[in-house]
This record gives structure tokens, sequence and C-alpha cells, in this order.
């Protein structure tokens, strides 16, 4: 019986080598190519990736996912990585967003909340805020265009 069992050991061993040879051969990569591209082969790549989806939805959604990303995101360099990546497609979201009537209500809503009112002119009155105002006027005095302008408007 456990020569049997060496036997087949023995030969699963060697099947695998030749198995593993031929796969390395400029013909056995020629023959993965094909099965990769082909259609059926394709096709059930398309269908288990509503698996994989799935799969990722479940678990970014589940409770230890949360914390699991959570605690992610709390990492600086993760989440300028995150941010970065994201960053072209949440510009998108938000020029769209800008030209949705609803969300332009939204925001003058915010905008005309008194506690946000409070707020922005405290931010005007701040110090910081005061010398960027001054250093973008004389960025703009030193612009020609506006130099014309403000000289056709003083006439």
């Amino acid at each position: 019986m456990r020569s049997l069992s060496r036997r087949s050991a023995s030969d699963y061993d060697e099947t695998k080598r030749m198995v593993a040879d031929v796969i390395k051969t400029e013909e056995g990569k020629q023959a993965l190519r094909e099965v990769l591209t082909e259609e059926e082969f394709q096709t059930s790549l398309v269908m288990e990736q509503s698996f994989v989806q799935d799969t990722i939805h479940d678990t970014l959604t589940s409770e230890e996912g949360k914390a699991f990303w959570g605690q992610l995101i709390d990492d600086p360099k993760f989440g300028v990585k995150v941010a970065d990546s994201m960053q072209t497609k949440n510009e998108e979201v938000l020029k769209r967003l800008m030209k949705d009537p609803d969300y332009q209500t939204m925001m003058m809503e915010v905008m005309h909340d008194p506690e946000m009112e409070q707020a922005t002119l405290e931010l005007m009155k701040s110090k910081e805020f005061r010398e960027q105002i001054m250093t973008v006027i004389e960025e703009s005095m030193q612009n020609p265009r506006f130099q014309a302008s403000l000289q056709k408007n003083c006439k």
C-alpha cells in the first residue's frame, strides 16, 4: 500500500514538473493566450466579476469593513493616495452638482444660515484673510489687463 502511495506521489510530482515545463515553452504560452482570449472564457470572467463586485460591496458595508476602512482613511498617507486617485471624478461630480438647481438651492440655504454667515464674517476679519486679499490686489495691480481696465473705468 505504501509503495502505491509513494508511486502516486512520485507520479504526481513528475507530472507537475512536466506541466510546468510545458507551460514555460512558447507553445505552452501560446496555448494559454488562446484560452485566455476565447469568448467563452471571457464570458465566465465577466460572470465572476459580479461575484467579486458583490463580495467587495458586502465587505465594505459590513461593520468590520467600515471599521477597517475607517482606520485606513485615518492614515494620512493612505488618505492622500485615495484623495488623489479620486480627485478628477470628484471634480466632475461637483461641476455637475453646481449646475443642479436643487443643489444650488441647498447651498444657498447653507450660506444663508446665521451660523455660516457669522463664521464667514469672522474669517473675513482675520489677519490672514486680509493679508491674502492684499496679495491678490497687489498681483492684480501688476496685471496689464487689469491696469487697462482700471484706467478705462477711471476716465
